[in-house]
């Protein structure tokens, strides 16, 4: 799972960079993108200001949460914010920033848009972090009940992982179901539990040619990725038209 988040991140920086665009985050009402930008010039100070003297945890900290007030989907801001406590010992402050601004709020507020996927998985990786795998499956669960994340393929597919790394391949089975329902147009989801092998080995036969049907009936194409996907024999079957139940 961390090392997926960690291309997925690597991978989404890299666009940014080349395309010159910023990070897509959703702003309290009222907030700018020029705003948001003097926010992350004003971060990328007080960082080279703490390079060259002190800079005591408290301002830093009013800093983030103001900011992240203004602007609670950035991920640089929340990243932030997460090195920073976690660098005093003050990990409960994060969890307490994460259920005031996004649990709490989102039961209160049930129409409140929820947190971005790119926050839901940094908030996991902190709990893994942590030896918290129950707790990052809880963020998980209650992220994909909102729309935000629901379609989102990158967290289903990070989900998928998160079982797998936590011993509960079964878990990521179901959880492939579920995946292939709420992105159902998503070519990467369809594959990502027949690429990872703890998942697939969970898979019997007749499941797997369920699989490859339900994708062709969708138009979904991946008659050249087979072998590097499915056992040999299935493979044959698949492409004789004659797979059978075990």
């Amino acid at each position: 799972f961390l090392q997926q988040v960690e291309n997925l991140f690597e991978n989404s920086e890299q666009k940014e960079e080349d395309s010159g665009a910023q990070t897509n985050t959703k702003a309290r009402e009222g907030a700018s993108w020029a705003e948001e930008e003097l926010y992350l010039s004003f971060l990328r100070l007080l960082m080279h200001h703490r390079k060259i003297e002190f800079l005591s945890p408290a301002t830093l900290r009013g800093f983030l949460l103001r900011a992240m007030h203004r602007f609670p989907s950035n991920a640089v801001l929340f990243e932030e914010f997460i090195s920073s406590e976690n660098s005093h010992g003050l990990a409960h402050r994060v969890r307490n920033y994460w259920d005031q601004t996004w649990d709490l709020s989102l039961d209160l507020h049930p129409d409140q848009p929820g947190p971005a996927p790119s926050l839901v998985l940094i908030m996991v990786r902190f709990e893994l972090h942590r030896g918290q795998g129950q707790r990052a499956r809880g963020i998980m669960e209650r992220a994909l009940l909102k729309t935000e994340a629901r379609h989102s393929a990158m967290l289903w597919r990070a989900y998928m992982d998160l079982e797998v790394d936590l011993g509960r391949p079964e878990a990521g089975k179901r959880i492939y179901y579920r995946a292939i329902n709420a992105c159902a147009s998503s070519k990467a989801v369809w594959l990502h539990a027949l690429r990872v092998t703890q998942i697939r080995q969970t898979l019997n036969k007749q499941e797997l040619v369920d699989i490859f049907q339900m994708m062709e009936s969708k138009g979904i194409r991946i008659r050249t990725l087979l072998e590097e996907v499915l056992p040999e024999d299935l493979v044959q079957s698949l492409k004789s038209g004659s797979a059978a139940p075990p």
